[in-house]
């Protein structure tokens, strides 16, 4: 009794050491990039939209199928938590301020979705220990959490808002259960085993695939009780029970993917698309089996711990039942998603961990072979491990180091003057604090604020950036935003090697962006540039000055921009993002009074616009900017058309008088005066009215 609890001691001392590494990497720059938000942290994102700020009704439909839900229900359950913590100690006096201050900081929000990853990272390493232990002892137990523990694909996404720490934690524990199928097959482990699955799959769909694992584990359990497969093991009511398990958990945790079909045929027709076709800049991966085998899996593990473990997974097919689980839980994964055009790293996570477990599988082959000698297992544990705990330190130490995103707004910050200048930039480049004015009195949240919450948020400082669109599918639709005459108002520009290098990469595909490139180029040189070099991480990024000697220069190598064109393309891109674009430039040129490329910009709302509402924006405005310009005819045009609606007749029949009196047509002028004033008698267009006719009489009068 004495040995075994001296021997749990001991297991309990070495588990706690590695859960001690693996924190410590992971909880390293836990805020890095913060306050701003260099991940895309989607699940936090989807989890502040439930609360229900715009008529205080939470709303636990997220709306999206694209993702099972389950990664957004622990993101809002982790930042309910916040909220009430923050009640407590006075820092949140209702649901709204939590709401302003997630738009004026989202750090501590990110920081708590990150903190969930971590969790989820260390649980990763106690079923790693555990199976380890189960397969080699003590130093199979070392070795494979402390691969996992170490691993810097791992310790990377740990460090992520992403669903894909839940998807590893939960494959983790399917594995582990399927370990325990193979070992005794009772019924509550097949239930078991569902489970883990069913919530894997509640947070993204790719979980789906251990079902396969299950299924192979459960013909070998089947052999191993002597029983027939001859009706393939379907006969087996504990597959059943798994099966159930799995699809009773996966719509508890997920309840609106499978009850809003309309959603989930429209996102998955798009996941569907984009696996199929491939990520935007994965061509030059190359194939999805080499790219993962000869690039991901050995930065992720080293390559001796990959190969030690690819050996003894192999090893495995020789051996007892038991000794393959983790060979059916790597290849559904790798087989499957290694044929996708689509293959991101973190694809990979879930098989980090068979692999580890293939490093165990030798090791206790190799004491088999060496007599019982422990050099030949000492040094494959610290041969394996030496490599990803390397790389981990140094992925960590530049992980705390600003990047050059933060690089580049730095250097804005201080060079771009935020008032008045405007600034187009290429996505993954400079993360400033936006222009949200017009987004936040559009919110219906923004009007049950008080007025110091709205005042808090309107005072705080921001910047006027137009992003250039970019489409991970259908990617060469972008090609229309790149034209250098759309950014002649801007006065800076921003150029991100993320999106330069993936087009360049294939010039005939993306002939229109790399001629945007060749001409830049030729014609400016960056005003201050950065590349990730030594402790800089991040996208290059280069900012170019919009001068009035750079417009000079695209005008006359391009000419002036065709108006025609626009309406096609509306037709093929998707419409929000044409028609947010098309708005930001035109707000931006008027906002550097330039008011005939304003004029210009708003008319293709006119024409490209659905919204009623956006079209009388687009002919008001033209109309205003036209009249500036001193453009009459052409502003008449405007405003004649923007009699067609209701709302704003009367701002267009004021102007149309005041265009009259510019003319010297003032007894029109007065018309238009009279009737604006004597249908808004109280109302601030017919107050403007009577002060013109008052001016006029003045003037008469002298």
């Amino acid at each position: 009794m004495k040995n075994i609890d001296q021997r749990t001691a001991r297991s309990l001392l070495l588990l706690m050491s590695v859960l001690s590494v693996a924190a410590a990497l992971r909880f390293a720059h836990l805020d890095w990039g913060l306050p701003a938000v260099e991940e895309e942290a989607f699940p936090s994102k989807v989890a502040i939209n439930m609360w229900g700020f715009d008529d205080g009704t939470p709303d636990l439909d997220p709306g999206t199928a694209g993702w099972p839900a389950l990664s957004f229900y622990v993101q809002r359950a982790a930042q309910q938590f916040h909220y009430l913590a923050g009640r407590i100690n006075g820092s949140f006096d209702g649901p709204l301020d939590y709401y302003v201050a997630w738009l004026l900081d989202p750090s501590a929000v990110i920081l708590l979705g990150r903190l969930t990853s971590v969790l989820c990272g260390l649980l990763v390493c106690f079923v790693a220990f555990r199976m380890g232990y189960a397969t080699a002892g003590t130093s199979g137990a070392i070795l494979t959490a402390g691969l996992c523990a170490v691993s810097p694909l791992l310790v990377l996404h740990s460090q992520f808002v992403e669903p894909d720490a839940l998807v590893v934690a939960f494959s983790a524990l399917a594995l582990l259960w399927c370990l325990r199928i193979a070992r005794g097959g009772r019924v509550l482990d097949y239930a078991l085993v569902g489970l883990w699955i069913g919530l894997g799959t509640a947070s993204k769909y790719t979980p789906a695939l251990m079902s396969l694992s299950v299924y192979l584990v459960h013909l070998e359990r089947r052999h191993t009780e002597g029983k027939s497969n001859r009706y393939l093991g379907l006969d087996d009511r504990r597959l059943g029970w798994a099966a159930l398990v799995a699809f009773l958990s996966f719509n508890l945790a997920s309840p609106f993917t499978l009850a809003n079909l309309g959603v989930l045929k429209r996102d998955f027709a798009y996941q569907a698309l984009h696996m199929s076709s491939g990520h935007f800049g994965h061509a030059q991966q190359g194939v999805g089996y080499t790219h993962y085998l000869l690039d991901v899996l050995p930065k992720a593990l080293g390559w001796p711990a990959m190969l030690a473990g690819l050996a003894g997974l192999a090893l495995a097919v020789r051996g007892p039942a038991v000794g393959r689980v983790a060979l059916w839980g790597l290849l559904p994964y790798l087989i499957v998603l290694g044929s996708l055009s689509t293959h991101f790293d973190r694809y990979m996570l879930p098989a980090v961990l068979p692999i580890a477990l293939g490093c165990a599988s030798l090791l206790a082959w190799l004491r088999v072979r060496s007599g019982g000698r422990s050099w030949p297992v000492v040094a494959l544990v610290l041969l394996a491990l030496a490599f990803p705990a390397r790389a981990s330190l140094r992925q960590s130490n530049l992980q705390g180091t600003p990047s050059t995103l933060q690089l580049s707004a730095d250097w804005l910050t201080e060079h771009m003057d935020a008032d008045s200048e405007v600034l187009v930039s290429e996505r993954y480049g400079p993360i400033l604090p936006r222009d949200q004015r017009e987004l936040l009195q559009a919110d219906p949240a923004f009007a049950r604020m008080s007025v110091q919450q709205q005042q808090r948020l309107l005072d705080r400082a921001f910047y006027h950036v137009l992003d250039i669109p970019m489409y991970s599918v259908r990617t060469e639709l972008a090609a229309y935003y790149y034209d250098l005459r759309h950014f002649l108002a801007y006065d800076w520009m921003v150029i991100s090697g993320s999106v330069r290098n993936r087009y360049l990469a294939e010039p005939t595909r993306f002939s229109r962006q790399t001629r945007f490139y060749e001409l830049l180029e030729e014609i400016a040189t960056p005003a201050w540039s950065v590349r990730p070099a030594g402790a800089i991480r991040g996208p290059a990024q280069q900012v170019y000055r919009i001068d009035d000697a750079f417009r000079l220069a695209v005008l006359e190598q391009l000419g002036p921009l065709p108006v025609g064109d626009y309406a096609s393309f509306a037709s093929q891109v998707h419409r929000p993002h044409f028609i947010g674009f098309v708005h930001s430039i035109a707000a931006h040129a008027e906002l550097r009074q330039r008011h005939r490329e304003a004029a210009f910009w708003y008319r293709i709302l006119t024409n490209t616009a659905k919204d009623p509402a956006m079209r009388a924006l687009g002919y008001e405005r033209a109309g205003v900017n036209d009249l500036r310009d001193g453009q009459l005819v052409a502003a008449r045009e405007m405003f004649n058309a923007l009699t067609r609606f209701p709302e704003r007749e009367l701002v267009a029949l004021g102007n149309l008088g005041l265009i009259c009196e510019r003319e010297g047509d003032i007894d029109s002028a007065r018309r238009y005066y009279e009737e604006v004033s004597s249908r808004d008698v109280r109302g601030e267009a017919g107050t403007w009215a009577r002060q013109r006719l008052a001016a006029l009489q003045a003037t008469e009068d002298q």
